[in-house]
């Protein structure tokens, strides 16, 4: 049976690799190389959305698999959230919307266009919704906040965290060189040693931190683990193996088709 790869099915599973980070992009690779070379791709399964399952004792019937509706949940956290003119948003204000999104992303604009358009007459309103400009600095701010972002996140760039990081005086930013949404999709000891001392302290650096990562774009998890069996005993080691297991189930349910 032939398989039709459509350009909206092959950007949303890029998108869904990339959002994975590290295993991610590598299995983006072979994807790439299966529609060029007119293999037949594996990876169709990643164009829709991952199965959601939240079991709820109140539940009428948790087998029920439109209990377990991603698309719905997402809506309803993303659409109680916005304001209340997103619901009577106009074409105009689409387009200004969409060409923002083409401006920062000219590849996964059209995707992210797509996450609030539930929300088009969604009439549901919270009860209370924080509206207050948002930012701080001291002595509102009694801690300082660290921001952490991947230098290549496809939902949400490094420049909205800098943008976020601007807001609150005397925060910290930290910038993991990888791939990926959150700094855990892409291991890296670095930016995870300046979370723990954040964790540990309450202090952040004054100058932006850039940190390498870990682990190579194509390098494999067995690879790394050989790589980490000569490591000495240590908190580097230590963490670096934390963060591989982690990178490995991340975003949590996403099937690889056995890449």
């Amino acid at each position: 049976v032939p398989t039709l790869v459509t350009h909206s099915s092959a950007i949303l599973a890029l998108f869904q690799l990339h959002y994975n980070g590290w295993h991610g992009y590598r299995v983006a690779g072979r994807m790439l190389y299966e529609l060029l070379s007119q293999h037949d791709p594996r990876f169709f399964h990643l164009t829709s959305p991952a199965p959601f399952s939240c079991p709820s004792p109140n539940s009428t019937d948790a087998t029920d698999p439109s209990a377990h509706d991603a698309v719905a949940a997402g809506a309803s956290v993303i659409c109680l959230d916005a304001p209340a003119s997103l619901a009577h948003a106009t074409k105009a204000s689409w387009r200004a919307r969409i060409a923002r999104l083409r401006s920062q992303s000219a590849t996964f604009f059209g995707y992210g266009a797509t996450i609030p358009m539930p929300c088009t007459g969604y009439r549901v309103r919270p009860r209370w919704r924080y509206a207050a400009p948002v930012g701080a600095a001291p002595p509102r701010l009694a801690n300082p906040i660290l921001f952490v972002s991947q230098t290549l996140d496809p939902i949400t760039p490094l420049g909205s965290a800098e943008d976020a990081a601007g807001l609150f005086e005397g925060s910290g930013l930290v910038e993991a060189q990888g791939v990926g949404h959150c700094s855990f999709g892409w291991p890296n000891v670095c930016a995870a040693s300046e979370v723990r001392r954040y964790f540990r302290t309450g202090e952040v650096s004054r100058e932006r931190v850039v940190c390498p990562p870990a682990v190579g774009p194509f390098e494999t998890e067995a690879a790394v683990r050989e790589r980490l069996a000569g490591f000495e005993l240590g908190q580097e080691r230590e963490v670096l193996e934390a963060l591989v297991g982690v990178a490995g189930n991340w975003p949590p349910g996403l099937d690889m088709g056995g890449y």
